[in-house]
């Protein structure tokens, strides 16, 4: 398990220890957590990160984990390195039936002619950076450079189509 995943027992500072055994362990409300600790909200969000899964994501291998306490609920995982978001029924189910295409290989073994291999589900593209999605300032930096240009260029353009 890599430190960006909560588990109780996992080392972290006091604070968010506290504030992620609060928020996993309990169905407090977040601004109930918020409160009771004295800080914000936004504070609160910095410090929780993604519950374990215990599982490892079928398209690249890192950890998955739950983003929140409804994914949680729902059985909802993400991977925070390659971006792969499914269910933990599909993915014990795929595991429980041994990851084998039509033709009966396994995982790990060449396919023969005419087998079809599985292929890695596709890793789907995050739209807006949460915290422990993996993004980071200077992914938000880049994104910001971005619009900005566009915005100048769109600017510079209006301009000359108006002489």
């Amino acid at each position: 398990m890599s430190a960006a995943r909560f588990r109780p027992g996992v080392e972290l500072p006091a604070e968010q220890v506290t504030a992620n055994r609060r928020y996993w362990e309990s169905e407090e409300s977040v601004n109930g957590i918020a409160e009771a600790m004295d800080m914000s909200k936004g504070r609160l969000y910095e410090l929780l990160l993604p519950f374990d899964a215990e599982l490892a994501c079928p398209s690249c291998g890192s950890s998955l984990g739950y983003p929140h306490r409804t994914a949680r609920l729902r059985g909802d995982v993400e991977c925070d390195h390659c971006g792969y978001e499914g269910s933990r029924e599909e993915i014990e189910g795929a595991a429980g039936s041994g990851g084998s295409g039509s033709g009966g290989g396994t995982a790990g073994q060449d396919a023969q002619a005419g087998d079809v291999a599985d292929a890695p589900p596709t890793p789907v593209a995050r739209e807006l950076w949460t915290p422990g999605s993996g993004a980071t300032a200077v992914s938000q930096r880049t994104l910001a450079g971005a619009l900005l240009s566009g915005l100048a260029i769109g600017i510079v353009i209006g301009g000359w189509l108006r002489r």
